[in-house]
């Protein structure tokens, strides 16, 4: 294996539909240069989507930390450094470190990623499959696990519901994670988000929705964080939780 693979690096520019009404990258935006930097890095290291899908495998992102220094603003330079730090469980585990052009850390990233069956859509365990990745000593920005997040209260949270559309799904055929995130910042009106910003969260992605499911968005604060909870309208399944911090 090159050893410069085994640390990712990659440079984006922030542009103009990568912010919102402040000129601020949107944390949706922040997801997907930490998604596509972690497809890419996979690929470099030979285990990325074209080689798995030769062998009837994926990979997805199931749960992920997100700790937020600062929003980079419209036509900053920033810098997505990721690597994989060895496996949990079933999980394949990835921290990510964004930087400006200072190097100073504007966000810092855990995730956990499963590899799935194309056929069964069931998970296999990523040890076993992804045999050769390196794991880099150990190497961590943050110490948390993204943990089970609890259930919400009883006491009738605020719901919003969303649709999967077109725009929704990606190329695995679901909703993308990205999704996700937008549907929860659309949970604020346009006074919250010109108050505080979205300092921390945790997101767990239990179970895959697609084209035309409608998602009850239920959610509620509880000792200054909010709770979200997302579940199929039809079924009641529930298919993410989340909890954030302003």
């Amino acid at each position: 294996m090159k050893q410069d693979v085994v640390i990712y690096h990659e440079k984006e520019i922030i542009k103009s539909f990568h912010v919102d009404f402040k000129q601020q990258l949107r944390l949706s935006a922040l997801f997907s240069f930490m998604q596509e930097a972690a497809y890419k890095h996979a690929e470099a290291l030979g285990m990325g989507f074209s080689q798995l899908s030769n062998e009837n495998h994926f990979w997805v992102l199931s749960r992920a930390i997100i700790h937020v220094d600062r929003y980079p603003k419209w036509n900053e330079k920033i810098l997505v450094e990721t690597w994989p730090r060895g496996f949990k469980q079933l999980f394949g585990m990835r921290d990510f470190k964004i930087t400006d052009e200072k190097g100073e850390q504007v966000a810092a990233a855990t995730t956990a990623w499963l590899v799935l069956d194309t056929k069964t859509r069931r998970p296999v365990r990523a040890n076993e499959v992804m045999k050769h990745l390196p794991d880099n000593g150990g190497r961590k920005v943050l110490e948390d696990f993204p943990n089970k997040l609890p259930a919400l209260s009883q006491n009738h949270p605020e719901s919003k519901v969303f649709r999967a559309d077109y725009s929704c799904i990606d190329q695995n055929g679901h909703v993308n994670n990205t999704k996700y995130i937008d549907w929860i910042t659309d949970c604020f009106d346009k006074v919250e988000h010109e108050g505080a910003k979205i300092k921390s969260l945790q997101i767990n992605f239990n179970a895959e929705m697609h084209w035309d499911d409608h998602l009850e968005m239920l959610f509620e604060e509880i000792d200054n964080k909010v709770h979200f909870s997302g579940q199929s309208e039809v079924s009641g399944r529930n298919i993410f939780q989340a909890r954030l911090s302003r």
